[in-house]
């Protein structure tokens, strides 16, 4: 009798995992918490964004900003953040001739067949250009693919190290 509870027990669990896919811990190889040199080995095409100009990189609102950069094609360029010298940010931008709402739709499509549904949609004004979001949160990693300002980002985050970076952040200490 104990064992029938059990096994149905494992089996929920195992069921509930399986139906339940995780969001990707980083992007084409690279990982949350790589240095930027275990990157460059995996990436080698690596630049250092220029940090004294907030517009030269996605992430206009970044503290303190250490964010290297490459580029694929003419058609996109992928950025990584760094927080305390290990990756937790990455940015993903598409270049403004695939600024199309199917280019976004498709976007969209697949994250919604590998993840499921967005846990939040929105629209948010910023620097007064309306900027729509679709949110995926799995608890440790978020994606937010993003259209406005001319451009179709994807962008997927540590979620404990951006909260960390914020919370440092508010308290008014060195990033």
């Amino acid at each position: 009798m104990v064992f029938r509870y059990l096994s149905s027990f494992f089996l929920i669990l195992i069921l509930a995992a399986v139906s339940y896919a995780m969001l990707p811990m980083g992007h084409e190889g690279a990982r949350w918490g790589m240095s930027v040199d275990e990157l460059k080995r995996i990436s080698g095409d690596l630049v250092q964004a220029d940090n004294r100009h907030k517009f030269y990189f996605g992430e206009h609102f970044e503290t303190e900003p250490d964010v290297y950069y490459r580029e694929k094609g003419k058609e996109e360029r992928v950025e990584y953040y760094f927080y305390k010298g290990r990756l937790y940010k990455i940015f993903i931008i598409y270049d403004r001739e695939l600024y199309e709402t199917s280019f976004y739709e498709d976007l969209i499509k697949k994250a919604k067949d590998s993840y499921g549904a967005p846990k939040d949609v929105f629209e948010e004004k910023t620097f007064g250009l309306r900027i729509f979001h679709a949110l995926w949160d799995d608890g440790e990693t978020t994606l937010d693919i993003r259209k406005g300002a001319g451009f179709i980002f994807q962008v997927l985050a540590q979620k404990s190290v951006a909260s960390e970076k914020e919370k440092a952040k508010k308290k008014g200490k060195g990033i």
